[in-house]
């Protein structure tokens, strides 16, 4: 009796579709998981970044525990608010938050929340410019 496996039937192996099925699965469950990853992370971040950042969301878990009903709405999963308000002290922090060099951080912290709006205040003669900062921001005052 021959133990060695024909290679031919070695890569027939791989070419089932329930092997490949089973490696999509993975990797969707990676990505799906490395972006909830990033997320939290960025939550975090923005809580302990100061006073001056507030981050207000609507997650579906918090809603169920107060309504256990709310699982078995539509409306639960799929309307999720999610608000970041930057009210510094200062006019000169919001420059440097929203125009200045520190705004690549911020654009990136931005990118990792993915905010449904954004609310700047105390911000005067802020110029949005070339850079197409007003997608996401809602008002700014």
């Amino acid at each position: 009796m021959n133990d060695t496996l024909d290679p031919a039937k070695r890569w027939a192996r791989l070419r089932h579709p329930g092997w490949w099925a089973l490696v999509v699965t993975l990797a969707v469950f990676a990505w799906a998981g490395g972006r909830e990853y990033d997320y939290r992370r960025a939550v975090a971040e923005v809580k302990n970044a100061g006073p001056h950042w507030n981050w207000r969301t609507r997650d579906p878990v918090d809603v169920i525990r107060w309504d256990w009903r709310a699982a078995f709405r539509l409306a639960t999963w799929t309307n999720r608010s999610r608000h970041l308000v930057i009210d510094p002290a200062a006019e000169m922090i919001a420059h440097a938050l929203l125009e200045g060099p520190d705004f690549a951080k911020t654009q990136n912290l931005l990118r990792r929340l993915r905010p449904t709006a954004l609310f700047a205040r105390r911000c005067k003669d802020l110029d949005l410019g070339e850079r197409d900062r007003g997608q996401l921001l809602m008002a700014l005052n």
